[in-house]
């Protein structure tokens, strides 16, 4: 008796759900880079509630041949609550003053080595949890890549944990245009 009491204890446990508090239904939706790598970022989402503990989760960039990790990114502390229909960014520090939007984690500048493109390169989340080829990020600095269709995305904004949305990234201002523009001023001058 007291050995098939034992046993349906044991069994109970086996059937009793299990709160999964965690990180792993974190799913990369937005990935951007300028022409230099000066201004990055990356945007999770998820639907999934207690998926705020991060802490100590790694995001990398690795080469796919020759296999290497490039760079390496831990998440130093825990979202500050509940995840359910939430957003995270990390991002290099200067996307507050340039976009409106602070990064919950900061990173540095050109963390996605822009230098040879990205054809040759993957991003790695929170271990084995993805591994998503960086080949159709552009680096025109107007446009972003979307997860997990792989599209280019023509409006670029990120949102952060707080729910604050970054103010579309414009078109960068180039050197053509600038001189375009003090061509214009002299032949005003001169007129």
């Amino acid at each position: 008796m007291k050995t098939r009491a034992l046993a349906l204890i044991a069994s109970a446990a086996f059937l009793t759900p299990n709160a999964h508090a965690g990180f792993h239904l974190w799913a990369l939706s937005e990935l951007y880079t300028n022409a230099d790598g000066s201004v990055q970022f990356l945007e999770f989402t998820t639907t999934f509630g207690s998926q705020q503990f991060v802490a100590g989760q790694q995001v990398q960039l690795q080469m796919i041949s020759p296999a290497s990790v490039l760079n390496t990114f831990t998440i130093p502390t825990n979202l500050p609550s509940d995840s359910t229909n939430k957003k995270f960014l990390i991002g290099t520090a200067n996307l507050q003053a340039l976009y409106g939007v602070t990064p919950d984690f900061v990173i540095t500048a050109n963390f996605l080595a822009v230098a040879g493109g990205f054809s040759n390169k993957t991003i790695s989340f929170f271990g084995t949890n993805s591994l998503l080829s960086l080949t159709n990020l552009p680096l025109n600095g107007t446009q972003s890549l979307n997860y997990p269709t792989g599209t280019v995305n023509s409006t670029v904004t990120a949102t952060n944990f707080a729910g604050v949305n970054s103010s579309p990234i414009p078109e960068p201002v180039t050197a053509s245009l600038v001189g375009l523009g003090v061509l214009a001023l002299l032949r005003r001058r001169r007129a």
